[in-house]
């Protein structure tokens, strides 16, 4: 999940959920990560039990979307043994940013009068769930996993490097216009911040990169801050972490296939020109669009998606049907819904890729930035 300090414009990625992941230094290490420990009892209860509803636990898909996706893949990064899935899809994951877990669970002991108790953790677990809720969003409090090795790595490039990730086929892809909704949520681009403000603090003391941001991208971009911003979130947060890890993932051998997502529909519009926004992929892949409105184009997509991410599932290893990566020299990816078009057109990388160029010191700090003090 991206979440946007409105205060500052700074851009971060994290789980805000502390049920999941309160950081609280009484677990134990490989203990902390819970909401990733349920999902790998969930996976083992499928292996168990999907005989019994006709299934085959030797043909498990596992796929999500945004926090979803980065659930995919730290369990392909850190593969639970035995394994329990063959294959992966991860929609519109995103990278991660600056995030102190710690520090969100001292700041919710506070705030919930558990400071001074023999056992915080304990305390907080008497806390009614709707109080703690309406502390964190009261105080925009962020949690996010904890750095152990077992269940959460921010550095899940190294893992394909070493080639200790799962050797399953996977699926990853972005959408066209994924930052859209998170500027339009806080305002930004409009007053709020100005643009300087939130280039300084997006990329503080690198002058050098925002002179080359400005300079990239097309007038009718760099002159609208809403529209430069929001394509700032989805380049950096979105295409190019992404363009990162599968160009990784396919060059240490992994079977690794791209889409870039780009259907707008009117009935999915959450506010004027929202594009092809964070999440408005979902409805085409599960056809749960609204009827009402529904285009021609639109229809089809949805067919066409649902169609390729079954194929997916049903022979990994054939892919989703178009070219993987490291297949034509590595170059191609699959747009779904580029020009009014009802199925995949593929295309060159670089025609989405280009802009990376220019992030690519930023991603590669990234494992420093999301590394977490367990001492």
């Amino acid at each position: 999940m991206v979440r946007l300090a409105p205060a500052t414009g700074r851009v971060s990625a994290d789980i805000i959920i502390v049920f999941g992941f309160s950081a609280s230094p009484e677990l134990p290490t490989g203990q902390q990560n819970a909401g990733f420990l349920d999902q790998r009892k969930a996976l083992t209860w499928v292996q168990t039990n999907i005989q019994a509803f006709g299934g085959d636990p030797g043909k498990v898909t596992i796929f999500g979307e945004s926090a979803g996706g980065l659930s995919v893949k730290q369990l392909v990064a850190l593969p639970p043994s035995p394994l329990p899935f063959r294959a992966g899809i991860l929609e519109s994951t995103g990278g991660s940013f600056p995030l102190n877990p710690r520090d969100s669970w001292n700041q919710l002991v506070k705030s919930t009068g558990c400071t001074n108790a023999a056992s915080r953790i304990a305390c907080v677990r008497q806390v009614p769930a709707t109080q703690i809720k309406n502390i964190i969003e009261q105080n925009s409090i962020g949690f996010g996993p904890v750095e152990d090795g077992i269940t959460y790595t921010a550095n899940t490039r190294a893992k394909f490097f070493a080639k200790k990730a799962a050797d399953v086929p996977l699926l990853h892809g972005t959408n066209s216009n994924e930052g859209r909704v998170f500027a339009h949520l806080v305002g930004i681009g409009n007053g709020s911040p100005q643009l300087s403000e939130f280039l300084n603090a997006t990329f503080p003391s690198r002058p050098d990169i925002q002179k080359a941001i400005l300079a990239f991208y097309p007038t009718d971009v760099a002159n609208i801050p809403f529209e430069l911003i929001s394509q700032i979130i989805t380049d950096l947060i979105f295409t190019c972490t992404t363009s990162s890890l599968t160009t990784v993932a396919a060059l240490n051998g992994y079977d690794t296939w791209r889409y870039y997502y780009e259907g707008v529909f009117p009935n999915l519009q959450v506010f004027e020109d929202a594009g092809a926004f964070h999440a408005s992929e979902i409805p085409q892949v599960f056809g749960n669009y609204l009827p009402l409105g529904a285009t021609t184009q639109q229809i089809g997509l949805s067919r066409y998606m649902q169609t390729a991410w079954a194929n997916f599932a049903k022979n990994p290893q054939k892919g989703p049907g178009w070219p993987k990566l490291g297949s034509n020299f590595g170059l191609e990816l699959g747009s779904l819904g580029r020009n009014g078009g009802s199925g995949e057109v593929t295309i060159p990388l670089i025609s989405v890729d280009a802009v990376c160029a220019i992030y690519a010191p930023i991603i590669a700090l990234q494992p420093l930035w999301t590394a977490v003090d367990n001492k």
